[in-house]
């Protein structure tokens, strides 16, 4: 009657954070990269499957230091 939840309270904090539903992140990590590290063959990365300048984009808008391995961060992939 239940299931994993990876990375449970990174999606905890950071649903709080910018007031989202906690399904709406794991349903996109499910779609974009089933839970996996993965590399998409245009260039997306981590696991919601961010292109790197997009990624990079976004973290200067909140102030996060960005470089493009930090996408295999589940922490700053989520978060971006």
């Amino acid at each position: 009657s239940s299931f994993p939840l990876p990375h449970k309270n990174i999606i905890d904090d950071i649903s709080k954070k910018y007031r989202l539903s906690p399904s709406l992140l794991y349903a996109i990590i499910r779609t974009e990269s089933g839970f996996l590290d993965a590399i998409s063959s245009r260039g997306a990365a981590g696991l919601m499957q961010m292109m790197p300048f997009v990624a990079e984009d976004l973290a200067t808008k909140i102030g996060m230091e960005f470089e493009r391995h930090h996408l295999k961060n589940p922490k700053i992939s989520i978060e971006l």
